[in-house]
């Protein structure tokens, strides 16, 4: 009887351990479940849900398990609807220089016999027009003479001014167009030169356009080093890189290149292109950079700053838009996720609320006192959190990825110039992420510079309210009667300074 009791018992115990085995087999797959789910669920998101981050307060607040939102100071009157926005009239959203052509329609009876008639009013409509460009050959004819009663004196002509390319048929008007319509329009070369035929029997190749990009891009080369030079000595730059693949001739394939993109609020915007997205490839703009630089949590631009050839490192600002992304992407997952999305969105409410105000730097760094006491309560949610959830689920991901980049995330709120985030230099690089999406990729290593040359010099322009054309077709104009020191000065910056100074 002992030994079948011992038997049984043996046996109970195997079985309890096969059972702990098991349990804890389920346990570990059942998460690794959850985390392919998640990965699932994002990728769907990403390919077909909504890329805006914003989030109703309301919904947020049934998230969290509250009912409503709480009272504000002035609560809205309750069962008044909200006012609809009211349209603005026609001539308020067109420029005040727009041409007008007006057409004057009277009844067959008064154009029969006008003088037995009397206008007592008119009705009148308006319609916004256009015409489609019109190409035209534009011949310049440079005559010769002689002396009549001197024939030994040699011919008198007027001498040929300067060509941006020589030999070429292209005039400034037709290279501004053509490069306004690939690099803000993302409309590529070959379709560029299938509209011309097809529309109006124009016959340019592509390769021929590909050859005056080339050219564009190196007159402007020098204003763009004048440039480099404006936005570095600014003290203050946003950095991100795109990839942008390129062909590689003799491999059959297209490799990976980056465009690094620098941005100086209110000065100008840079873009670099590279092969690689390595420590050495910022070199050529960070080497000498002194100041604030402020960037999302890519580890060269903080390894690069501890290099022995950097002499004077400069201040590394993190980017609160990348953090709040992971939350956002975690909302799902967590409790956790949502009270911390909604602890950054009151630090946002704040820097809406300034830049509302168009506040100045001062006013910026007193109000952000206010932020200080929400990082906190940020970093408390941060710290109980990260004991809470599995260091592999969507909540630990962005918990972890806040905490690496804490000391750097926060130190915006004791400054009144550096933004809370590194949006302003993603809206620059958007017109490449467009851009690509048409023309796909670069077509060698070598012909990355002249589209980083001009899309700097574009995005300048349209960060600081410059017309493009305007700007494009004047300087390609003047460059190149001018000398290296006159070309200099036609940054946009100074481009606009002077052109105030004329108006005033």
């Amino acid at each position: 009887m002992k030994n079948k009791f011992e038997k049984l018992k043996n046996e109970f115990e195997k079985v309890l351990r096969q059972n702990c085995v098991l349990t804890e087999s389920f346990e570990e797959l059942r998460a690794e479940n959850k985390k392919l789910n998640e990965r699932i669920d994002y990728l769907i998101r990403q390919l077909f849900g909504s890329k805006s981050e914003k989030i109703d307060p309301n919904q947020l607040m049934l998230i969290l398990g509250m009912d409503e939102m709480p009272p504000e100071d002035e609560p809205p009157p309750s069962g008044s609807p909200q006012p609809k926005r009211k349209r603005r009239q026609l001539k308020d959203r067109l420029p005040k220089d727009l041409p007008v052509r007006t057409t004057f329609i009277d009844p067959p009876e008064v154009a029969e016999d006008p003088d037995a008639f009397r206008c007592i009013g008119e009705e009148t409509h308006s319609e916004l027009s256009m015409t489609q460009p019109v190409y035209f050959l534009n011949k310049t004819v440079r005559r010769k003479y002689v002396k009549n009663d001197d024939r030994s004196q040699p011919p008198i002509i007027v001498p040929a001014e300067p060509r941006l390319i020589e030999n070429s048929f292209a005039s400034p008007e037709l290279l501004v167009d053509i490069v306004l319509k690939k690099y803000t329009e993302h409309l590529p070369l070959y379709r560029q030169a299938d509209i011309l035929t097809r529309r109006y029997g124009i016959e340019i190749s592509r390769k021929t356009m590909s050859g005056w990009m080339w050219h564009v891009g190196n007159w402007l080369r020098i204003i763009y080093e004048e440039m480099k030079a404006e936005v570095r000595n600014s003290g203050y730059l946003q950095a991100d890189e795109t990839c942008i693949k390129y062909i590689d001739p003799g491999t059959g394939r297209a490799r990976s290149g980056y465009l690094w993109v620098y941005h100086a609020p209110n000065v100008g915007v840079i873009f670099e292109w590279h092969q690689g997205r390595g420590t050495e490839h910022l070199k050529s703009m960070l080497i000498d950079f002194t100041g604030d630089l402020q960037s999302d949590g890519y580890r060269p631009y903080r390894t690069f700053n501890l290099l022995d050839e950097k002499k004077e490192p400069y201040t590394i600002y993190a980017c609160w838009a990348h953090a709040r992304r992971k939350f956002f992407d975690a909302k799902a997952d967590s409790p956790a996720a949502n009270v911390i999305l909604k602890q950054i969105q009151s630090l946002y409410q704040i820097e809406k609320d300034l830049r509302n105000s168009n506040a100045s730097h001062d006013e910026r760094y007193a109000r952000r006192k206010e932020s200080k006491s929400i990082l906190e309560d940020i970093r408390e949610s941060l710290h109980q959190g990260l004991l809470s959830h599995r260091p592999q689920s969507l909540t630990g991901r962005a918990i972890s990825y806040t905490m690496n980049l804490w000391d750097e995330l926060v130190r915006y709120a004791d400054t009144g110039h550096v933004e809370i985030d590194n949006n302003l230099v993603e809206n620059a690089i958007r017109p490449t992420a467009i851009g690509k999406k048409n023309w796909m990729f670069f077509g060698s290593p070598d012909s990355g510079w002249q589209s980083a040359v001009i899309y700097s010099v574009l995005e300048t322009c349209r960060k600081l309210g410059i017309n493009q054309q305007e700007y494009l077709y004047d300087v390609l104009t003047q460059l190149p009667t001018l000398t290296a020191q006159q070309a200099r000065l036609l940054t946009p910056a100074r481009w606009l300074e002077k052109r105030v100074q004329i108006a005033a």
